[in-house]
């Protein structure tokens, strides 16, 4: 609701804002003073999803996709330009504004890099500095929102530092830092599909969120050209920040001491990535074309030959991770034989130590 968003759509009468969420859910959305503030902007339509009112951790990622799913299925139907609202992000202002200039230029997707970036810390930031106010819009550029975004990182990005001696645990998304606390690089396998031209397709293919989420095939199995999409490549054209609360979802921040070593850090971290991607299935042909592309997350005023230095440290990394030498395919099955031997013996050890508890207990 910040002026270059939902107020800058230049054809309004035409636009419509979906939400997909329960019957009592909707009604009470109605006396919301932003709710109230967004219809004089935009015509606003629900979407029924009965999602159930309390669910598992296990299952509230396909209760959400359940969502996506009916929403992808409207926009087909309108043969709509879809862009993606998630309930948690903070869009900068200017970002449906300039989508909407992608759309208008032919791209028929737009991709922004997709981490769990920020942690509650960003909105109390945003509080302190008098951004949020009930019934008002967040009004935040998007030079600011990257910089508070790197300020207030998210534990589970924290650790995706390929310089860092934390454990990765195996992630396909890395950064560098360029700049601390204000400018980072990063390559990513995780995109956010912001807009989605589903006038140019045919057929609708939703079967992703009946196992995944937005973020997983759902692109390349509908807009498989990658001339029809367009990536951001720097925050300060477009961003686009989520945030997640620490106490729902942290990491823990674990050193290990083989990452203390430059060139062991980085072969471990290379392995580990590739293990990863090729046991999750994660590159598919669209990811793994822009898996390669770097992404400037710019919060501060680093210069061009400070940003070119990091790509190219980068680029070496990534081109690792994405085709991999026979070698590297070697070691990631060596791998995957010690991981999967490491996890029967931990199973091992804990049923041992739950019968030993067992006879203590009887005795």
């Amino acid at each position: 609701m910040s002026p270059n968003n939902i107020p800058g759509i230049q054809d309004k009468s035409s636009a419509r804002l979906l939400i997909a969420t329960r019957d009592d859910d909707w009604r009470a959305l109605q006396s919301d003073p932003i709710f109230v503030a967004a219809k004089q902007h935009i015509a606003i339509e629900h979407v029924r999803h009965e999602a159930p009112l309390d669910v598992s951790n296990d299952n509230k990622m396909f209760a959400m996709s359940q969502g996506h799913k009916l929403l992808t299925g409207r926009m087909f139907e309108d043969r709509a330009h879809g862009i993606m609202v998630y309930p948690d992000v903070v869009f900068a202002d200017g970002a449906i504004k300039r989508i909407e200039q992608l759309a208008l230029s032919g791209y028929k997707v737009v991709l922004c890099i997709a981490v769990r970036f920020a942690n509650e810390g960003l909105i109390d930031e945003l509080e302190r500095l008098g951004r949020v106010a009930h019934g008002m819009p967040i009004v935040v550029d998007a030079k600011e929102l990257a910089h508070l975004t790197i300020k207030h990182i998210h534990s589970e990005t924290t650790r995706c530092e390929f310089d860092a001696d934390l454990d990765d645990q195996g992630v396909c998304s890395f950064f560098w830092v360029v700049s601390p606390g204000k400018d980072l690089l990063f390559h990513c396998a995780n995109w956010a599909p912001l807009l989605l031209d589903y006038g140019s397709l045919s057929h609708h293919d939703d079967s992703t969120f009946d196992k995944w989420t937005f973020d997983g095939d759902y692109v390349a199995r509908n807009f498989s050209n990658v001339n029809d999409i367009y990536v951001v490549r720097d925050t300060t054209e477009l961003f686009v920040s989520g945030f997640t609360a620490e106490s729902k979802v942290a990491y823990r921040q674990v050193h290990l001491f083989p990452y203390r070593f430059p060139k062991f850090r980085a072969a471990i971290k290379i392995m580990r990535a590739r293990e990863h991607v090729d046991r999750h299935g994660i590159l598919d042909d669209v990811k793994k074309e822009f898996f390669r592309v770097p992404i400037r997350v710019r919060g501060g005023t680093s210069s061009e030959a400070a940003w070119s230095q990091a790509e190219q440290q980068a680029a070496t990394v990534i081109g690792r991770i994405s085709e991999p030498s026979a070698m590297l395919a070697v070691s990631c099955f060596c791998w995957s034989i010690i991981r999967g031997f490491a996890s029967l013996g931990r199973r091992f050890l804990r049923r041992l130590r739950w019968l030993q508890s067992q006879r203590l207990h009887r005795v």
